[in-house]
């Protein structure tokens, strides 16, 4: 988008001075365009294949158009101050970057495609995490409950024999043992 206002800028400007600062800007918005290709193209394994095509191939060769009329016509007509040719070049350049943008609408389609898809798939296994998660505290809190019961068996089983063996014992039964030893 900045590269087609600065076009626009380009097509008006009448001082050749602005012109060359212009031109300039454009030739940096081109780098900058390059660098993020190498940027994209160095990840391009990461990208879902069709996201893969779309900024490498197709909105890549309409945005190669737009700057290749720019370099090749529109300049050379804005330096040789030819407006019809001027006129003309800004047209297509502008018909050219118009296709670019639609390129890239697909391209943000096709994204917001993939990032839903990504979001149900990461919903999906939270949602099945939770369940594990769920189970295992509910397996733990049934274990904890048993050893809790088992515990407390260990403990009050003995002390009710202990009771009954001291109560024997103050009724005046002295002859009382206790059926199992104690741990």
């Amino acid at each position: 988008l900045e590269s087609q206002l600065v076009v626009a800028d380009l097509v008006a400007a009448s001082d050749p001075n602005e012109q060359e600062s212009i031109i300039n800007r454009l030739s940096n918005l081109k780098a900058n365009y390059a660098r993020a290709r190498l940027y994209w193209k160095s990840r391009r394994d990461e990208l879902d294949p069709g996201l893969t095509d779309l900024v490498m191939v197709q909105a890549h060769n309409t945005a190669l158009k737009f700057y290749t009329i720019v370099e090749d016509h529109l300049i050379p007509a804005v330096l040789q101050n030819d407006r019809p040719a001027v006129m003309s070049e800004y047209q297509a350049a502008r018909a050219a970057f118009l296709e670019h943008q639609t390129e890239v609408e697909k391209l943000l389609l096709k994204n917001l495609e993939v990032e839903n898809a990504n979001v149900s798939w990461a919903k999906a296994r939270i949602q099945q995490i939770g369940i594990g998660i769920a189970v295992a505290l509910a397996m733990g809190m049934l274990l904890m409950l048993a050893l809790g019961l088992l515990l407390r068996n260990s403990i009050t089983q003995p002390l009710s024999v202990a009771l009954k063996i001291a109560n024997k014992i103050a009724a005046g039964d002295f002859d009382v043992q206790a059926a199992t030893p104690f741990n």
